[in-house]
């Protein structure tokens, strides 16, 4: 015997809820907020590694920038308004990170074992400072959370 499959019952149609926001908005947020908090800390305590005072506090300024648009950012996130702030704060944070990569990189050892062993550890510590705010881009940048922000801004 067969069937038509007009004579067959529709599927039900299932969709999460319009306000429902994405586990990726969500936890894009979480990560920049997480971010911000140990920038600012590192901002805080940083100290100069005899470098010129005005780079540090260039660096000091734009760490504070990224701190603040993370922070921003993750909020107007969460509230499904923009990830601009957030994308602009994972950015910079990025960019700072590898300014301290190459500058770690770049410092002499002297054919000394223990500072190869101190560069080895900033170079690894610079490196550990991208890992969230590239993990919050990609999660921002999400197709999920790409269409959650386009059925905020249409209600």
């Amino acid at each position: 015997m067969t069937h038509d499959l007009e004579d067959l019952p529709a599927a039900p149609e299932v969709s999460p809820a319009a306000d429902a926001r994405p586990g990726s908005a969500t936890a894009a947020a979480v990560l920049a907020f997480i971010q911000a908090g140990i920038t600012a800390t590192t901002t805080l305590t940083m100290f100069d590694f005899n470098a010129e005072a005005w780079m540090s506090l260039l660096v000091r300024v734009a760490q504070l920038i990224g701190v603040g648009l993370l922070a921003y950012g993750g909020i107007q996130l969460m509230q499904g308004k923009s990830r601009t702030p957030l994308v602009a704060g994972a950015v910079l944070e990025l960019v700072i990170c590898l300014g301290y990569l190459v500058v770690f990189l770049l410092m002499p050892t002297l054919g000394l074992a223990s500072v190869a062993g101190v560069r080895a550890v900033l170079v690894l510590i610079a490196l550990l400072f991208a890992v969230l705010p590239t993990i919050s881009l990609i999660q921002a940048r999400r197709g999920t959370t790409t269409a959650w922000l386009g059925s905020c801004r249409a209600r």
